[in-house]
């Protein structure tokens, strides 16, 4: 059961990312079950996360390497 469940998140996240627009994923929303939408949200959660970390990251090693700029200068 729990991985019919999974295997049917995958396949739904799956054919939510192959399409091309904003209304066609909104459109198809409606026809996912409750987990299968809970699962899309924790998956956009985690998403938007890790683009943040991302982020974070890069402005953190820029602002070292101008700091290493200004002491070298």
């Amino acid at each position: 059961m729990v991985q019919v469940f999974r295997a049917s998140i995958f396949f739904g996240i799956h054919y939510l990312m192959r399409m091309g627009t904003v209304q066609e994923i909104e459109a198809a929303i409606p026809r996912l079950k409750r987990e299968e939408i809970e699962a899309l949200r924790s998956w956009i959660d985690e998403y938007l996360e890790e683009q943040m970390e991302l982020t974070d990251t890069v402005k953190q090693r820029l602002d070292q390497s101008r700091r290493e700029i200004y002491r070298q200068g």
